[in-house]
C-alpha cells in the first residue's frame, strides 16, 4: 500500500508526461533517501518495461507501477501520498494537478505548462527550475529534495494552501465572468484583418494578402491567426 513516504505521479506513461526524466530524478534521490517510495498511476503507452529496466534491482521494489485506475480509486492513492508529481515536458492546464491540490496535496511540477498558474513555489508545492527539457532531471531532483526536507507540519500547511488556491483559481463563477468579459471585449474590438505580419515568409505574406482587402499593418493589442493547410 502507498504511504506518507510515497510520491505519486498520475498520468499516461508516455514521453510527453515527463516520466522518463522523473524516473531519473527519483532514482538519484532514492539512493540518498532509503525510506521514500514512488507510485505511478496511468495507462502504459509502451514505456513501463523500459522504465523498469532502467532501475537498479536494489531500487525496483520502491518504484511501483499500478497501471490505469478508475477515477473513483484515485482518492485512495492521493490520501496516502506525501506529494503529487506533475513532471510533464509540456502541458496545458492539467486535471491531475487540480485533483491533487483539491485533495490537499502539495505538488512537485515542472514550469513547462499550466502548472505554473496553479502551483506557487514554496507555498503550495515545489516547482523545478526553469531549465527547459534539457535540465528537467536536475530541476526535478532538486524540487524532490526540497519536498522531502519539509516537515510534516510544513507539508500539511502547504496542502491546505493548495486546496484553498485551487478552489479560488478554478471557481466556476469567476471563470465564467472572465470568459464573458473577454468575449465582450473581442466583440467590442471587432474584426480587423491585417496584412503586415512581421516574421512571416514571403509566401505566407502573399497568402494573407490573397484573403482580400486588408489594413496596412497590425494594430497594437490585436492578434492574428494564419492557417496554412
Amino acid at each position: 500500500p502507498v504511504g506518507t513516504t510515497s510520491l505519486l505521479s498520475s498520468g499516461r506513461l508516455e514521453p510527453r508526461k515527463g516520466v522518463i526524466e522523473w524516473l531519473e530524478a527519483a532514482m538519484r534521490v532514492a539512493r540518498e533517501n532509503p525510506a521514500v517510495h514512488f507510485d505511478f498511476i496511468g495507462a502504459d503507452m509502451g514505456l513501463q518495461r523500459p522504465l523498469v529496466k532502467r532501475l537498479p534491482r536494489t531500487l525496483r521494489p520502491r518504484f511501483r507501477f499500478h497501471g490505469s485506475k478508475h477515477r473513483e480509486e484515485l482518492p485512495r492513492f492521493l490520501a496516502g501520498a506525501r506529494a503529487a508529481v506533475v513532471p510533464s515536458r509540456w502541458e496545458n492546464f492539467p486535471n491531475v494537478c487540480v485533483e491533487a491540490m483539491r485533495s490537499g496535496l502539495p505538488v512537485i511540477a515542472t514550469r513547462l505548462g499550466g502548472m505554473v498558474e496553479l502551483v506557487e513555489d514554496g507555498r503550495t508545492g515545489w516547482l523545478a527550475a526553469e531549465t527547459g527539457v534539457a535540465g528537467m532531471v536536475d530541476g526535478l531532483a532538486e524540487a524532490l529534495r526540497r519536498c522531502l526536507a519539509a516537515s510534516a507540519d510544513e507539508r500539511a500547511s502547504m496542502g491546505r494552501a493548495a486546496a484553498e488556491a485551487v478552489r479560488r483559481i478554478c471557481d466556476n463563477d469567476r471563470i465564467a465572468d472572465e470568459q464573458l468579459a473577454f468575449r465582450a471585449e473581442v466583440g467590442r474590438l471587432g474584426v480587423q484583418p491585417a496584412r503586415a505580419f512581421p516574421g512571416l515568409s514571403c509566401r505566407a505574406q502573399r497568402d494573407v494578402q490573397a484573403l482580400g482587402p486588408v489594413t496596412e499593418q497590425v494594430e497594437p493589442g490585436c492578434a492574428g491567426i494564419v492557417l496554412r493547410v
